[in-house]
């Protein structure tokens, strides 16, 4: 059986995906996320969970945009390391912390987050959503919001 995630890790871990795609790995880019932003109503005291965080474009830019709280977790270690690059340049490196782990299999704590965020995963992978969700639901707070 053919594993969707190891594929993705190596594809988007691939230099060249940086150059063929750019920073933001998924389609709409930072354009969607900033979307994304204003109808979960994120703002400066937000705690944002985002799930197949790939290099980072998007937690780094809702950080930087509206000064949230962000923890970011790809599959990728290249993913960890751009994105980390990328926070410090952009001066928020102490607001976005990187996590390389599969959300499936990894505790990111219950309860934490007001805004979970799946732009790349759950739009590629539609038959992932239902067990992804159920694994990442508890991290929520009591209405806490899901895009």
């Amino acid at each position: 059986m053919l594993d969707v995630n190891a594929c993705c890790a190596v594809t988007y871990g691939h230099p060249l995906a940086r150059v063929l795609l750019g920073d933001s790995l998924h389609s709409g880019g930072l354009a969607l996320t900033s979307r994304l932003k204003a109808l979960m109503g994120i703002g400066a005291t937000s705690n944002v969970l985002d799930v197949g965080s790939g290099l980072g474009a998007s937690p780094v830019h809702l950080a930087q945009s509206k000064g949230c709280r962000m923890t970011a977790v790809t599959l990728e270690c290249e993913g960890v390391v751009a994105g980390e690059d990328l926070a410090s340049r952009e001066g928020v490196g102490e607001r976005v912390h990187f996590v390389e782990a599969d959300i499936m299999k990894t505790d990111v704590g219950a309860g934490t987050f007001d805004s979970l965020m799946t732009e790349c995963v759950s739009c590629r992978f539609s038959r992932i959503t239902p067990p992804l969700r159920a694994a990442s639901s508890g991290s929520l707070a009591p209405k806490g919001g899901w895009a």
